[in-house]
C-alpha cells in the first residue's frame, strides 16, 4: 500500500490518503486484452476471432472456444495456471456464418461456440511474450486467482471433446 500526503489548504494540516496499488481485475484484463489485439494479426472482414484459455498441452483438442477474450477466455486461462507449467492463450479466425454453426447456447448468451475437430488444426497459441512484461508488472496487483481451477475435474471438457464434433 502507497499513501499519498496532501495538505489541506484551510487548516494547514497534512492528511495522509490511501493510495492502493490494487488493480480492479476488469481494468487488468482489458489492458492486457488492447496489448494482444494489437500484436496479433488484424481479423480478416467477414471472419470473428474465438479464443481459448487452455491448460498445459491442450491446445487444438479441446473444441470449446469464446469471443469473450476478455470475459471468458483470460479468466480461464489464469485458473488453468499449474505449479511449473503455464496454461496456453489460443486463437483462431472462422468465417462468420461458420460461427453461427457453432454457436451454442451455454450460459453466456453468444459467446460459446463448440468447433468441429477438423478445423481445431488451424488454432494459433498467443505468444506469450506479447504480454509477459504487462503480466509480470501487473498480475500480482490483481484479485486473479491463479491456478484455481488447476485440480477441477476434466469431465465436462471430456464430455464435449468426445461428442464427435
Amino acid at each position: 500500500m502507497r499513501y499519498l500526503k496532501s495538505y489541506s489548504i484551510f487548516n494547514e494540516e497534512a492528511i495522509v490518503n490511501e493510495v492502493s496499488d490494487k488493480l480492479d481485475n476488469m481494468e487488468y484484463y482489458k489492458q492486457i486484452v488492447e496489448i494482444i489485439n494489437q500484436k496479433l494479426p488484424k481479423i480478416k472482414p467477414g471472419f470473428v476471432r474465438l479464443w481459448r484459455g487452455n491448460r498445459p498441452n491442450e491446445v487444438g483438442k479441446n473444441p470449446s472456444y469464446t469471443n469473450s477474450l476478455e470475459g471468458i477466455a483470460l479468466p480461464f486461462y489464469y485458473s488453468y495456471f499449474e505449479k511449473g507449467k503455464n496454461s496456453v492463450l489460443s486463437y483462431i479466425d472462422i468465417t462468420e456464418d461458420e460461427a453461427k454453426k457453432y454457436l451454442t447456447s451455454g450460459s453466456a448468451k453468444d459467446s460459446e461456440f463448440i468447433l468441429p475437430k477438423e478445423i481445431l488444426n488451424r488454432v494459433q497459441i498467443v505468444n506469450k511474450n506479447i504480454y509477459q512484461d504487462f503480466e509480470n508488472k501487473n498480475l500480482s496487483k490483481t484479485d486473479i486467482e491463479v491456478g484455481a481451477g488447476a485440480g477441477v475435474d476434466d469431465a465436462f471438457d471430456n464430455l464435449f471433446a468426445n461428442l464427435g464434433r
